[in-house]
């Protein structure tokens, strides 16, 4: 066993960076602000979930194939496992899409919002 780049990342990086971003979206829930009250921050908290929600199944399963090989003690798990992932994978690529395209249209169509 060699400590990579490969090894830490998925491993130690991501759940860490995923506590984090999961603070920040506990911090976005509990305010107090009207504003991070608006469809637009739910969406983006409901984003952040399947974002989370993938590193958290992506987790065990990368464990299993890299290092403990329980694959065939645990065909069953890891089979939903990789499914989860990839719905989550999907859920947080289309919802991202999705922020992004809202952004854009509030910058393009600003006129239209301001002047009504």
């Amino acid at each position: 066993f060699t400590i990579t780049i490969d090894n830490v990342y998925p491993y130690a990086v991501e759940p860490i960076l995923s506590l984090c971003y999961a603070s920040l979206l506990i911090c976005i829930v509990r305010s107090p602000n009207r504003e991070l009250s608006s469809a637009y921050y739910i969406f983006f908290v409901a984003v952040g979930i399947a974002g989370i929600s993938n590193v958290a199944v992506i987790l065990p399963f990368g464990l299993n194939t890299r290092f403990l090989k329980w694959s065939l003690r645990w065909e069953y798990p890891m089979c939903l496992f990789e499914y989860l992932s990839h719905v989550f994978g999907t859920a947080h690529t289309f919802g991202k899409f999705a922020t992004i395209l809202t952004r854009v249209t509030a910058i393009l169509y600003e006129r239209d919002t301001v002047e009504t």
